[in-house]
C-alpha cells in the first residue's frame, strides 16, 4: 500500500512498540522530519475505543464500526503519564516538544510536570 511504501522509505527517529492486549500489537513512530504515524492491530476480543481521527487500513469483519465513540479523544490532562515506562518517553516528549511547537506551552509544561511526578515515583 501507499502508506506502508511512505513508512518504509522515511527516516525513522524513534520507533515504540506495544500491546493492547496479549493479541493486539500497536506500534508508534517518530520520523526524522518530526512528523509520526501509529499502527493499531485490533483483534475482535480485545477491547479498543476508536476514536476520531483514524485512517482505517483493514476492517474485514467490519468490527471497527462498532468500536467507533463520537466523544472527543482525551484531553492531555486526562492521559496518564508513563504509562509505558522508559520505552514510550520519547514519545511523549515528542508529543510534549508538537504542543510548544503549536505555542500550546502552558499545556507542554503542565503535562512535563505531570510526566515528572510519574517518574518519580517509579523510581
Amino acid at each position: 500500500s501507499d502508506i506502508r511504501s511512505v513508512a518504509e522509505t522515511r527516516d525513522v527517529l524513534k520507533k515504540f512498540e506495544g500491546w493492547h492486549d496479549e493479541h493486539s500489537p500497536y506500534e508508534k513512530t517518530i520520523l526524522v522530519d518530526l512528523s509520526s504515524f501509529e499502527f493499531h492491530m485490533i483483534e475482535p476480543l480485545t477491547r479498543f475505543t476508536l476514536k476520531a481521527p483514524y485512517i482505517e487500513l483493514v476492517n474485514r469483519l467490519k468490527t471497527l464500526e462498532a468500536r467507533f465513540s463520537a466523544a472527543a479523544a482525551p484531553e492531555r490532562d486526562e492521559q496518564k503519564p508513563y504509562l509505558n515506562g522508559d520505552e514510550g518517553l520519547a514519545w511523549e516528549l515528542f508529543n510534549c516538544f508538537k504542543w510548544a511547537c503549536r505555542e500550546q506551552t502552558s499545556e507542554a509544561k503542565q503535562y512535563i510536570r505531570r510526566l515528572a511526578l510519574a517518574i518519580n515515583q517509579q523510581a
